[in-house]
């Protein structure tokens, strides 16, 4: 008898403890749907950096709407023109930012409210960086205000710690209305069949 006892509360207690460990759940990222609502950008957008010049930024759907490709152009600096490429991986939605600091983050999207219209992208690895403390983007945030307007915050960290955070509120041009993504073409040619 004592032995069985012992064994159940063994098991118990192992189980308490493995659960204990576990914690609270990840929140899990709606990743389709975030990349969905990224594909919608496709097309121009521009925004006034902090020095009061105009920056652009181009989004275009490529490899058969499976990537989504942003080019962000400085004209007041060529060492400033960046691309960031965006996908789905299983159930993750990733990006690989192509840095002027001469490296390449990739991060995941670990946060999507529906609600607020907020993704959030927090850092993962990086290739060519020279060490874990060389100056590289480390998070980045959307912020979806309605179809014509968002906010972008890439945060840049060094020695291990935030060393700036640049924010940019897009908008697209006013010449130019939104063309239509990849999935509400498809979705046309769905309709007209």
């Amino acid at each position: 008898m004592k032995g069985r006892l012992g064994m159940v509360v063994s098991l118990a207690l192992v189980a308490t403890v493995a659960l204990g460990q576990l914690g609270e759940p990840r929140k899990k990222t709606d990743a389709a749907q975030a990349f969905e609502r990224l594909k919608n950008l496709v097309g121009r957008w521009e925004a006034t950096n902090e020095k009061g010049q105009k920056v652009g930024q181009t989004y275009e759907l490529i490899s058969g709407g499976t990537a989504l490709l942003e080019r962000f152009v400085d004209p007041s600096s060529e060492h400033t023109n960046m691309i960031t490429v965006y996908h789905l991986d299983g159930e993750q939605l990733m990006l690989t930012h192509y840095c002027a600091a001469n490296n390449q983050p990739r991060m995941r999207a670990e946060r999507y409210d529906l609600e607020s219209w907020i993704l959030v992208f927090e850092f993962l690895d990086a290739t060519n960086l020279a060490n874990p403390s060389a100056g590289h983007m480390r998070r980045a945030v959307y912020r979806f205000l309605d179809k014509s307007r968002f906010t972008t915050e890439w945060t840049f960290y060094k020695e291990g710690k935030p060393a700036f955070t640049e924010v940019l509120h897009f908008a697209r041009p006013t010449s130019e209305t939104a063309p239509a993504s990849q999935s509400s073409i498809q979705s046309q040619k769905e309709k007209n069949r």
